[in-house]
């Protein structure tokens, strides 16, 4: 049977989650996530994988729109792909543009990587730290 692979898209206030064997799509969800994203992520991960009769066990690639978009919703998918990748000894992946998904199981179906980073879209506005 062909890899089950999850794809996670956070760049804006709508985030979305899908599973997938090799290129076809299984089961997707979407929800208003915006603020709440690093609290409902890793539960609707859980009850997608339940809805399909499976677990994090049957994950064997996490691949991640890579952006640009929302700097805490990118860190905050591509932190949980990384722990997950690290925990379970599976690849990860990331993308962008329109294509990102197909993009991304190509990545996974050939091995993908070990760390993925976001891609803000321009260079990082640190304020100075105030005395």
């Amino acid at each position: 049977m062909d890899p089950v692979y999850l794809l996670v898209r956070s760049d804006d206030k709508t985030a979305h989650i899908s599973l997938h064997r090799a290129a076809d799509q299984i089961a997707e969800h979407s929800w208003e996530a915006h603020r709440e994203l690093s609290v409902t992520l890793l539960s609707k991960i859980k009850d997608l994988l339940s809805e399909q009769s499976l677990d994090w066990s049957d994950i064997k690639g996490v691949g991640v729109y890579a952006g640009p978009g929302s700097f805490t919703g990118l860190r905050i998918s591509h932190a949980m792909a990384n722990a997950l990748a690290y925990a379970s000894d599976i690849p990860v992946a990331n993308a962008s543009g329109e294509g990102w998904k197909q993009d991304c199981l190509d990545q996974l179906a050939s091995g993908g990587k070990k760390i993925i980073t976001p891609d803000y879209g321009r260079e990082a506005r640190i304020t100075q730290q105030k005395k």
